[in-house]
């Protein structure tokens, strides 16, 4: 797979960038279930809101269209 210029400019390797992203990902859904108080459900769907969201302001940014 190419690199862009955005990713050969990245201190990181591509899978150290995975794990960090993964990372990021699932301390984000422990943080929204303690702030649900437990409730695994609403939790589950707010992450999966915020990381719908994180892909439709990243895949606007770069203009490229995905493929549904």
């Amino acid at each position: 797979m190419p690199r862009t210029p955005a990713a050969r400019a990245c201190i990181l390797s591509p899978e150290a960038a995975l794990y960090l992203g993964i990372l990021i990902i699932v301390s984000v859904f422990v943080t929204i279930w303690f702030l649900a108080g437990g409730d695994l459900i609403a939790a589950a769907a707010t992450a999966a809101a915020v990381t719908a969201a994180g892909r439709t302001a990243v895949s606007r940014r770069s203009g490229r269209r995905r493929p549904r």
